[in-house]
């Protein structure tokens, strides 16, 4: 007859079945959310390094682009902070009790729509490196330890780790800001700063930062800015125009609508264009008959207004 009484020191046999569920379920959870990030068509992360760095993917096509500004750049602020240094806002930031300040000034001084951004956790700035050293399965410890002070979660950490891989970086367009891509203006007190010029910036650029998906599919775009701010709507047309969108119409309009509305008629729910938009401006989907003008029709609300500096 056989003994099965357990002996003491082993692991009790009722544990493991509950543990190792939720082990499952944390993994499942995990990998469910980076298969979810790798269906947006986009990428746009900043790193809060001198020079800040920011990485654009395009997930349809697997072109990247990495642009580097020096952090002492000067630009208008979102929220009405007025015009600081690229430095200064990143410290600015959890001063504020505004984490999404330094996301929104960029994506104001670039034309390109930073969703999301990290750096250190003391205001600092990370001195420059490769960024699959800083996306890396090695520092996922320190990203859950609060090393990092960022908007991404674990699962876009990951899904950047993978993105970020040698090959991808080998074929990554490298676009850096030179003084010609800046304006000198002097202060108050006599001294002298270099201001980022946004136009330069757009000329820079030459095509770097479009989705050719978006491009091939060539829809027509109105933007009308419902805010009463001016400026609105030429930023978003800015945004649009350099992922290679077709902006043909911007205009305004006074209204009292809160949240973007994006106007289509039911065939192009399903595009690559209506799908950028939505991530970009997080715009509500309306379906309507077709414009003479414009395929696609975008409202601005004023949930977008606090991203534009005044």
């Amino acid at each position: 007859m056989v003994n099965r009484r357990r002996i003491k020191g082993d692991p009790k046999p009722r544990l493991t079945l509950p543990i190792l569920a939720v082990v499952i379920l944390i993994i499942g959870g995990l990998l469910w959310r980076v298969i979810a990030s790798a269906g947006k068509p986009f990428l746009v992360v900043a790193v809060a390094s001198d020079p800040v760095q920011i990485f654009f993917y395009d997930r349809s096509s697997g072109r990247s682009s990495l642009l580097s500004i020096p952090a002492a750049a000067i630009t208008g602020v979102s929220r009405g902070y007025g015009n600081y240094s690229l430095e200064s806002v990143w410290r600015l930031s959890p001063l504020e009790k505004s984490p999404a300040i330094f996301s929104e000034t960029l994506e104001y001084a670039t034309g390109l729509p930073v969703t999301a951004y990290i750096g250190a956790t003391d205001g600092r700035l990370l001195p420059e490196m490769p960024l699959d050293r800083l996306f890396s399965l090695n520092l996922v410890p320190a990203f859950l330890g609060g090393t990092f002070r960022s908007n991404l979660g674990l699962a876009d950490y990951i899904s950047l780790v993978r993105v970020l891989s040698t090959e991808t970086l080998a074929r990554t367009k490298t676009i850096t800001v030179t003084d010609q891509q800046l304006r000198e203006i002097t202060l108050p007190d006599g001294s002298k700063v270099q201001e980022i010029d946004g136009g330069g910036l757009d000329r820079l650029y030459s095509h770097a930062f479009e989705i050719e998906s978006l491009r091939g599919e060539n829809l027509r775009i109105s933007v009308t800015n419902m805010t009463g701010r001016a400026g609105l709507g030429q930023a978003a047309s800015r945004i649009l125009t350099n992922f290679g969108a077709l902006v043909v119409r911007v205009d305004s309009m006074e209204s009292d609508l809160a949240k973007c509305q994006i106007r289509i008629p039911d065939r192009l729910a399903r595009t690559v264009t209506v799908a950028v938009v939505r991530s970009i401006f997080n715009c509500r989907l309306e379906k309507i008959g077709p414009d003479d003008a414009a395929e696609i029709s975008i409202r601005l609300g004023s949930d977008y207004k606090a991203r534009i500096p005044e």
